[in-house]
């Protein structure tokens, strides 16, 4: 779950805490056929010509011997193509530097820079491990150049690795250079806003880093079929990882053969019933499939770790550091939350192919709510059958919650699976549909297992 930016890239929700505004183009920039399209309209109504096409639409963009190739025959199978995706970015971005244009930030090049460094350090850690070794190891001895040429190597390495990454969710390096900016921009408004880490919750943090803990892999599928497939798959004898990279929806974890970062019972957000059904296995064992936050899990627990041995205050500052973190971390998201439901309901699109698009994915977008409600509904309905039948069977167990594999939990105490934060997502600026609404909206945070 670390180190894949499918999760950390492209898993997006876009922000902003100021009042519906339209997307602004700074006036001293040239304003290029996207960012012209962004603009809401406050002019008297145009012709219904694509707006894109119509500016300069006859200038060439390319020549040949004897043919020139227009803007309009250019942009306009890319707007079609591309056009939307890109558009939301730049709103995005802009409505986030809006915003922290208001609270009186600026953002340096050294921000960006720090961004981008704790961006692929969150997204390519887990396989930069062994590097890391050699580099520690080499400056404890003293040996520097090594330890500058191990550097210099380990950066190389992640930004091929990001190249791979981008090509494959087909995402360009313009748009992840935007997403960057922009999460440095709520970055900067979230630690202005951030207030101090009391003892409480630094101890809720030891209970949970030094606690029992669990190490799993999870198959995760966007409907029961799916999943049952991929159970039949394990149980047949194929190894759990390699289905998990060949089925599994979560982009994050999927490409890891379904591998999460350790948790413990007292990791608050972990879905309730995710750590139940983690904690009830064995080592080696494979759940049953498991509902939780609008999708379906199969889980496998690959080692269980007994509670370390520490002192609270020992821990205390580093807790500290690690807290503040991912205080900012939820915050960020927030943020970007916030600025996604600004976009979804604020935004006008003046091009026609942009709007349709636009339309398209809303429409898409309440269809997939809909039938996240109707798979809540028949799992809480066969729940409650279940329940009622054991009821009248004294000594029976509890039934499991909808889904199987897990008690029943209260849906307010369920939040999302941890992952890296912050998380820049140049692959999906289009408001998501909201998760399964098996609890109220959750903290902020990254997606369950599962997005």
């Amino acid at each position: 779950m670390k180190s894949s930016i499918g999760g950390i890239v492209i898993t997006s929700a876009l922000l902003c805490g100021c009042a519906a505004q339209p997307a602004r183009v700074e006036r001293s920039q040239p304003a290029s056929a996207v960012a012209r399209a962004a603009q809401v309209a406050t002019a008297p109504q145009a012709p219904q010509v694509p707006l894109l096409l119509a500016t300069a639409a006859d200038e060439p963009a390319a020549r040949l011997p004897g043919l020139v190739i227009t803007q309009k025959q250019f942009l306009s199978p890319l707007v079609e193509g591309h056009g939307l995706q890109v558009l939301l970015k730049v709103v995005q971005l802009e409505l986030a530097r809006q915003n922290a244009v208001r609270k009186g930030i600026k953002l340096t090049p050294d921000d960006l820079r720090q961004e981008r460094d704790r961006t692929l350090e969150q997204a390519f850690s887990e396989q930069d491990n062994k590097t890391q070794e050699q580099i520690d190891a080499a400056a404890a001895k003293g040996d520097t150049a090594t330890a500058d040429r191990l550097r210099k190597e380990l950066k190389q390495d992640r930004e091929r690795a990001l190249d791979q990454l981008l090509a494959q969710q087909r995402v360009t390096r313009p748009e992840f250079e935007m997403v960057l900016q922009m999460n440095a921009f709520l970055r900067k408004i979230a630690e202005q806003e951030m207030r101090d880490i009391d003892d409480e919750v630094l101890r809720k943090a030891f209970d949970t880093e030094y606690g029992a803990t669990v190490r799993v892999r999870h198959i995760q599928g966007s409907n029961l079929q799916e999943v049952t497939r991929a159970l039949a798959r394990v149980k047949a004898g194929e190894a759990f990882d390699k289905v998990a990279r060949e089925v599994s929806r979560n982009p994050r974890t999927g490409p890891l053969g379904g591998e999460l970062p350790k948790f413990s019972l007292a990791t608050t957000n972990v879905p309730d019933n995710f750590k139940q059904a983690a904690f009830g296995l064995n080592e080696g064992q494979v759940s049953d499939i498991v509902f939780c936050d609008g999708a379906y899990h199969i889980i496998k627990l690959e080692q269980k770790f007994p509670p370390k041995a520490m002192k609270f205050e020992t821990e205390k500052e580093r807790l500290r550091s690690k807290v503040r973190e991912q205080v900012l971390a939820g915050a960020i998201n927030h943020l970007r939350d916030q600025l996604v439901e600004q976009t979804r309901t604020s935004l006008q699109i003046e091009d026609p192919v942009l709007r349709r698009q636009f339309t398209e994915r809303l429409d898409d977008r309440d269809k997939q709510i809909k039938e996240m409600e109707k798979i809540k509904q028949e799992q809480e309905k066969e729940w409650r059958q279940r329940r009622e039948s054991q009821q009248q069977q004294p000594g029976a167990a509890p039934a499991p919650a909808p889904g199987g594999a897990a008690p029943a939990v209260d849906p307010a105490k369920v939040l999302p699976v941890p992952q890296p934060a912050p998380a820049p997502a140049p692959g999906s600026a289009v408001p998501p549909a909201p998760q399964a609404p098996t609890q109220p909206p959750a903290q902020p945070g990254a997606q369950p297992p599962g997005k």
